[in-house]
């Protein structure tokens, strides 16, 4: 249960997050919050700052990498999605040796955005493919594949269709979903014939409504340079 004054600093929090933009006096205690010993705090103070993409929020986020709390880091990670810094960048690859599988999977995933914007992706692919092998985490291999599809290597769009048939739905999900964003946000285009194929079957025996959702949405794309389903319902 929090405490009045932890009750008091996260409706502050919330006031913040309906505006548009942020006083010096809010940015200091914003600061001071994302030291606070409250795990809410902190973690609320994360989410805050992916709405503020500016460099105040940035070097807060940053010292947020190293909080006690992995739930906390990999927030930070997420939210720093925002950047346009090719040193946020190297300290979000720092990130993909967290021992915690959701701050690799958010490293990897803001990685990938960050990286669309800068110059050197070479390296960056490097360092993603690296990591890659080394993963085991299957959720953590989806992120990143998804980051490499991002920046322009199509070898990866297998690992996510192949996830479509995982005996985890929640992976199975996650999956699908990568598929939806890259496709709907970043304009990635797949083989229709295999996509098609892949989803209609996995369609048919697909028990998780959720998940059978994704797959109908992901059917569902057509605009001549997407996916197409050409199969009945």
């Amino acid at each position: 249960m929090n405490t009045k004054q932890e009750t008091i600093d996260l409706d502050f929090i919330g006031n913040c997050s309906r505006k548009k933009s942020l006083s010096e006096n809010e940015w200091l205690r914003i600061a001071a919050l994302a030291g606070n010993n409250s795990y809410d705090i902190r973690f609320a103070v994360s989410e805050l700052l992916a709405l503020f993409p500016c460099s105040e929020s940035e070097n807060i986020l940053l010292s947020l990498l190293h909080d006690d709390d992995a739930m906390i880091r990999a927030s930070a990670c997420d939210s720093l999605s925002f950047s346009r810094s090719a040193q946020t960048r190297d300290r979000l690859a720092e990130q993909l040796k967290d021992r915690n599988k959701l701050v690799r999977g958010y490293a990897a995933l803001s990685i990938g955005d960050i990286q669309r914007n800068l110059d050197d992706t070479e390296r960056t692919v490097d360092i993603l493919q690296s990591s890659y092998r080394k993963e085991r985490s299957k959720w953590c291999r989806l992120a990143i594949a998804r980051s490499l599809l991002l920046l322009g290597d199509a070898s990866y769009t297998d690992a996510l269709l192949n996830a479509v048939n995982d005996r985890s739905y929640q992976i199975r999900g996650f999956a699908l979903k990568l598929m939806i964003d890259l496709i709907n946000d970043y304009g990635l285009k797949t083989d229709p014939s295999a996509t098609v194929a892949v989803l209609s079957e996995r369609r048919e025996k697909e028990t998780a409504v959720s998940v059978k959702n994704n797959i109908i949405q992901l059917l569902a794309l057509d605009d001549g340079s997407k996916i197409t389903d050409n199969t009945d319902s």
